[in-house]
């Protein structure tokens, strides 16, 4: 029962933390999916505006060709003759091919625009650039055979219009998109030529940028008829255009259906530019990637689980012989709480790994939740429930006939890593370690020691580390007084340097080093053991500690503050006042004026 239970858990452990880690690249992927899909959006919505542009410029342009040749009829004293002629059949033969020739002259400078008409229904007549007749015969005589029946032909050009219209001829002749914009001329101008009006022709497909495909939509749209006036693509709804047109023109780009819709205001009144792009196009190949790489996830998943598992059961297999062959009962197991477990294949190896982590939490960090046990666990057989705390400053190899000497009086002595010399848990009877210190007294191979009190408890071994190590602090200060220590005399004399010269500028932790015949290394070494900062920043301190020496003085004695800057080596104006504001929080100058408020 027990060994199913430690087995489940394990298992369990082991496989999510696999699953946990092969997951990464899955999430990581979908990230990437999203920052693409973004990033991609992003483009689109400027591709699009690009193309918008492009196509509201070319229109504009078009459109505007249309006004200035209705202006140019209208200024022509020939074509504004016509106004006061009926019939038609008075006008010899010669004359209205010069009319015609005219207006083909007109045209002919206007690349937009393929072919013009001007027509009069109550005098059905018409011109254009090649031909002039009857509107009957406009039909007729093969202009508008191919893009308007005989019925439109009536309905387009039968009356007269008192505003701009726009016919849709998409798709009518050679797959080209034709647009026919209806202009009456009366209204241009006071001095009207009777009933007449414009008819022009735009080859839209000409104005489309090249690559545009069948996912592209050009669209006019009337605002004050509220209807769309010419597509360049029939071949879907346009309804949900006009419903969400307001929502259009406030944003200038809203995706609606799985299209890109763009819109922009025309240089004629209350026409509006449509541009729509399917955005399948653009995000095809990215779906079709997703698609694909999704897919070797799918299958890496898979393959990925059973390769855990696999895992997992040989981990097991071989945790359970390293039990056995611990000589521990694996029946007996309930828990496991170390994190290396899924990652080892021996529990000796892992006690002997984990045991300098364990003693290390034990000494450093104070857990009411441990255990005399705990050292067993670790492989440890505690003498008694009796602890203490030595740490000692010894000469070279000497750590291990301490522990010889020790271990010979009945001490177990369990060692440690620490910031002192020999760092060690000691367990034994009280009574062996009650003279313990006079002991280490007479050792001639330790330079100074802290011992600890004696603690009951495997929680108290913390407090003890901190006591010994107070301790050991103050024998060191004591030590380093008396005996000078390592390096002690290097620092006395780099002290005597400074506090002779620190008012030459050139003084500094190189130059001092150089006067004492050592290196900078050794020099910073020596005065960060002995002393309580390092030798940069004591040089900077005693110069400021001088200078407010100097600018306490008042009266006749009073200097300036480029002066104390001189006197204390700081060898400009500047330096000094950076350092001292630096250090003190203000100005010298600052400084100065503190202390006379204070007087």
């Amino acid at each position: 029962m027990a060994k199913t239970g430690i087995k489940r858990k394990l298992k369990r452990r082991w496989g999510l933390s696999y699953f946990l880690i092969m997951m990464i690249p899955f999430v990581l992927f979908v990230v990437f999916a999203i920052t693409s899909v973004s990033v991609v959006r992003s483009s689109v919505h400027k591709a699009n505006r690009t193309v918008l542009m492009s196509v509201e410029n070319e229109l504009n342009i078009a459109f505007k060709q249309v006004d200035s040749l209705c202006e140019e009829v209208l200024l022509s004293s020939s074509f504004r003759s016509l106004g006061s002629v009926s019939p038609l059949s008075d006008l010899d033969r010669y004359t209205l091919y010069s009319k015609a020739s005219e207006l083909r002259h007109m045209l002919g400078s206007r690349n937009y625009l393929s072919e013009c008409y001007l027509y009069s229904p109550s005098q059905k007549c018409f011109f254009s650039s090649l031909y002039f007749g009857s509107l009957d015969g406009l039909y007729s005589g093969g202009v508008f055979d191919t893009m308007v029946s005989k019925e439109q032909n009536a309905e387009f050009f039968g009356s007269y219009l008192g505003y701009t219209d726009i016919k849709d001829l998409s798709q009518a002749s050679d797959n080209s998109s034709w647009i026919l914009v209806l202009r009456p001329l009366s209204f241009i101008k006071s001095e009207n030529i009777g009933d007449y009006c414009m008819a022009v022709l735009i080859n839209v497909s000409e104005l489309i940028p090249a690559g545009m495909n069948q996912g592209f939509n050009l669209m006019i749209y009337d605002e004050d008829l509220n209807q769309v006036m010419f597509t360049l693509r029939k071949d879907r709804t346009l309804d949900y255009v006009i419903n969400n047109m307001d929502a259009i023109k406030t944003e200038g780009s809203k995706s609606i259906n799985g299209s890109m819709v763009l819109s922009s205001s025309s240089s004629m009144r209350g026409i509006r530019y449509l541009v729509m792009i399917d955005e399948s196009e653009y995000f095809k190949d990215l779906r079709n990637v997703s698609r694909t790489v999704l897919a070797l996830l799918m299958l890496a998943v898979i393959l990925s689980s059973i390769a855990i598992y696999r895992l997992v059961l040989r981990h097991w297999n071989s945790f359970s012989s390293a039990v056995e062959e611990s000589g521990e009962d694996i029946r007996a197991l309930e828990s496991v709480e170390s994190p290396y477990q899924p990652f080892v294949t021996s529990v000796s190896r892992l006690k002997r790994e984990n045991r300098s982590h364990v003693i290390s939490r034990i000494v450093l960090n104070e857990d009411p939740s441990l255990s005399d046990s705990i050292m067993n666990n670790i492989g440890i057989s505690t003498v008694s429930d009796c602890y203490c705390i030595l740490l000692a400053e010894t000469s070279a190899d000497s750590a291990s006939s301490i522990d010889a000497d020790l271990s010979s009086r009945g001490i177990l002595c369990i060692r440690f890593d620490s910031e002192y010399g020999v760092s060690m848990i000691l367990n034994a009877e009280p009574s062996a370690i009650s003279d313990l210190g006079a002991v280490l007294d007479q050792r001639e191979d330790i330079s100074y020691h802290a011992l600890s009190k004696p603690v009951m408890h495997v929680n108290e071994i913390h407090n003890a580390y901190i006591q010994a190590s107070n301790m050991m602090d103050y024998r060191k200060s004591v030590f380093m007084a008396s005996a000078g220590g390592e390096g002690y005399a290097v620092y006395s004399s780099a002290v005597s340097e400074i506090e002779r010269n620190y008012n030459d500028p050139q003084l500094n932790v190189s130059l001092v080093a150089d006067r004492l015949g050592v290196s900078i290394a050794y020099l910073s070494r020596c005065f960060k053991k002995n002393g309580t900062e390092n030798i940069s920043d004591y040089l900077t301190n005693y110069r400021i500690a001088k200078a407010k020496e100097l600018l306490a003085l008042s009266g006749a004695e009073e200097v300036s503050v480029s002066e104390v800057s001189m006197r204390c080596g700081f060898g400009s104006l500047r330096t000094f006042m950076r350092v001292f504001k630096a250090s003190e929080g203000i100005t010298p100058g600052q400084f100065r004026q503190s202390l006379g408020k204070e007087e």
